[in-house]
């Protein structure tokens, strides 16, 4: 044996030297003719199979070097041996190849495949004779089957299901029984007859039933009613009896869909259709090794020498929606196993949207506790000073806020505290018992009758401003807040009544002393803030004051203290919501593009100017248009634009008859599907000749204005991606449009 396996070598040498030398003589001449030496990758089975794209796909990426691609020419050709079978097919595809390949002969074939391997090996001295065959993808019993071996290099692919059904004991100990799926073309049958052979050991511990060549609807009937201590274990299936060719991935889904037990499989392709999965190698990683080999014969490497490497090992790969369908416990799997498809968990795809969501709750619930402890406090307070009616006297006498109390039917008062007596200049003794009107009271417009109908009515006032002429001939601006009840058998009014005209007063003085230091705009907005704030407060201390003062009579209304108590914890958020307001107008921080609706911007602007457009005696109305789509931006940066086109508006309307002063505020939609939001007033309008100038910087036709309101404006609405512009309305006024684009 030793003499002749000396001989042997001794033999193999010079063939040896001669393929390297002929390798290296195809590539020299390649390189010298400017043409990449071609490598030629024959597939058993047809192209669109996905086991064939993940091969070709491995393959490809081992002949890259450094991200390029060497210079090699992959060309895949395929026999599609399953619809094509037969002598005869082969012969032609023999003469195909010839003379396809005739001007560009390949330095070595790539056989992925047992039809593929066999078809090269029958035409090995006709077919390009000497070029070294590398192959895969071919199962080890068919690889040890071959007897000539010359020019060969590759490795077999481990199809057993031996891996599979070893661990399967241990990972679904309650499976009895499996069924082994297969079709009816040759390679369905040879898969089938080998499956059947490696369950054999397995027999002891399931029951094993097949299904080959099985009519698809008949297939399909029966795993749908398979019991619950089985496991489908699904091969291929390439072809139904009656010859018809399928994709086996297609078929895994419908499998998938109907069986009511868990499908198992063999091939990573099948993976996403609904199937299980199981101990497999991965078709792209096969491909990629099979290239290596290939590569190392392009490169020079002598085929025979390299030989037949052992085969990769497959491990367990599941589809996590699958696994969690059939109740299969993740941590039963083997320690290497790959899992597929699993959705994150909410911690692992919003995590900041998470953390940022505790941070706002425990700061809401740290808000929360503080506002329920202040009312406890304030509550606490009150029903202290209800113990007493003596106490209650004194806070009716000690109020700085003018109370009065008037029956509704004749509209006469009953009382009336000091703080009334000085704001209106009318002793105690001359009210009681007469009305305000007899009093000489002078309310503005058609107040008379509209005073008369208040009183018919019924109805409670919140916070209402009115401006009072005295009977000494003065005008005061007074908040009243009323209330119905029944004081001593019969309904009166609770009427509390803050003179603001000093506070207005003070509040347009500082205004004045602002403008000298800030931009025009904050400090108008900081005169409409001071108004909306202090309403609610006068009327908490009001609806307080009235409250204290019931709780001093006889039998107590409750249910009207109650109400009041309401009305004050609703003007106490109201008063919060105004400063929260300021803040977020204020505060700095990153910006946030968000999906704004516009109608609900330009109705949040409005009725932060509303007081003020009341104070100068102009009517705002908003028209919103139906079905507006959303705008992506900056909430407080667009608010400013808005506001700032509203306060502009109602400046050019000072020297306008008041019947006149008009604004209005419109959102809708352009011809071109764009947000139009417009601010039209009834004032002048602007020059002619300034027109072109009224959105540079510090240009302002105020002697106190800035010049930066409307360039700021500008800009915002262009780093929008929106544009604004300027016109003149026929008949009087000015029209600005700010037109911004759709959310994506």
């Amino acid at each position: 044996m030793r003499g002749s396996w000396s001989g042997m070598k001794a033999c193999m040498w010079p063939s040896v030297f001669f393929r390297v030398l002929l390798v290296g003589l195809v590539l020299s001449g390649y390189g010298h003719a400017g043409e990449q030496p071609r490598v030629l990758v024959l597939f058993s089975n047809d192209r669109l199979l996905p086991a064939n794209q993940e091969l070709e796909k491995g393959l490809r990426r081992a002949f890259e070097n450094g991200g390029k691609t060497s210079s090699v020419d992959l060309f895949a050709e395929f026999l599609d041996a399953v619809r094509f079978p037969g002598p005869g097919q082969s012969a032609t595809m023999e003469n195909f190849l010839r003379e396809r390949h005739r001007d560009t002969p390949p330095v070595a074939w790539i056989a992925l495949g047992p039809q593929a391997l066999d078809f090269l090996l029958q035409r090995r001295d006709t077919l390009f004779p000497g070029t070294p065959i590398v192959f895969g993808a071919i199962d080890g019993r068919h690889v040890a089957s071959l007897t000539d071996r010359r020019g060969m290099a590759g490795r077999p692919m481990d199809w057993s299901i031996t891996p599979l059904m070893e661990q399967l004991q241990e990972i679904r100990p309650e499976a009895r029984r499996i069924l082994l799926v297969s079709g009816a073309a040759t390679f369905d049958r040879v898969r089938h007859e080998d499956a059947l052979a490696q369950a054999g050991p397995f027999r002891k511990h399931y029951e094993i039933e097949t299904s080959q060549g099985e009519p698809l609807d008949d297939l399909l009937e029966r795993v749908s009613k398979l019991p619950r201590d089985a496991v489908v274990i699904y091969l291929s299936y390439f072809q139904t009896p009656d010859g018809r060719t399928l994709l086996p991935r297609s078929v895994a889904g419908w499998l998938a869909e109907k069986s009511s037990v868990p499908v198992l499989c063999l091939y990573e392709t099948y993976l996403g259709t609904g199937v299980m999965g199981g101990a497999m190698i991965p078709f792209e990683e096969e491909g990629h090794a099979i290239g290596a080999i290939a590569r190392r014969v392009v490169e020079g490497e002598d085929a025979e020498a390299i030989g037949i490497l052992p085969p990769g090992q497959a491990r367990w790969i599941i589809d996590d929606r699958a696994m969690k369908r059939h109740g299969w416990n993740q941590r039963k799997l083997p320690p290497a196993s790959e899992v597929r498809f699993r959705e994150p968990t909410l911690w692992e795809a919003h995590r900041t949207g998470v953390l940022a969501g505790v941070a706002a709750l425990l700061l809401q619930s740290v808000l929360i506790i503080g506002l329920l402890a202040a009312r406890a406090r304030q509550r606490s307070a009150e029903n202290e000073k209800q113990l007493s009616e003596s106490r209650f006297s004194k806070v009716f006498t000690g109020s700085p806020v003018s109370i009065s109390i008037i029956r509704q039917n004749d509209g006469r008062i009953i009382d009336v505290n000091p703080a009334w007596e000085r704001t209106t200049g009318v002793s105690r003794d001359a009210a009681l018992g007469r009305t305000h009107l007899e009093l000489g009271f002078g309310f503005e417009g058609s107040g008379d009758q509209r005073y008369l109908e208040y009183l018919a009515s019924g109805k409670a006032l919140r916070d209402f401003e009115q401006r009072l002429r005295m009977p000494n001939g003065s005008c005061r601006l007074l908040s009243v807040s009323t209330e119905l009840m029944n004081l001593h058998g019969e309904p009166c009014y609770i009427s509390m009544a803050k003179d603001i005209t000093d506070m207005q007063e003070a509040e347009e003085a500082r205004q004045k002393l602002q403008q000298a230091s800030r931009l025009g705009m904050l400090g108008e907005l900081a005169a409409s803030i001071a108004h909306e704030v202090n309403q609610p407060l006068g009327a908490i201390l009001s609806n307080a004051d009235a409250a204290v003062m019931m709780m001093e009579l006889p039998d107590p209304p409750l249910d009207e203290v109650r109400e009041i108590l309401s009305d004050i914890r609703r003007d106490d958020m109201r008063a919060s919501e105004v400063i929260r307001q300021v803040r977020s107008m204020v505060a700095s921080g990153e910006a946030l593009m968000v999906p704004l609706h516009p109608g609900e911007l330009a109705n949040g602007v409005a009725a932060m100017v509303r007081h003020d457009c009341k104070r100068r005696s102009i009517s705002l109305r908003c028209d919103i248009a139906d079905k507006l789509p959303q705008i992506c931006g900056e909430k407080v940066r667009i608010e400013q634009v808005m506001l700032n086109l509203l306060l502009n508006a109602m400046d050019t309307l000072k020297e306008v008859e008041q019947d006149k002063r008009h604004i209005l505020m419109a959102v809708a939609l352009t011809d071109d599907g764009r947000v139009d939001i417009s601010v039209t007033d009834s004032g002048p309008g602007i020059p002619p000749d300034l027109m072109e100038r009224i959105f540079e910087n510090f240009f302002s036709t105020k002697s106190e204005g800035m010049g930066l309101g409307l360039a700021l404006s500008r800009s915002i609405a262009e780093s929008h991606g929106g544009k604004l512009l300027a016109e003149n309305v026929p008949g009087g006024g000015a029209c600005f449009h700010l037109i911004l684009p759709p959310c994506p």
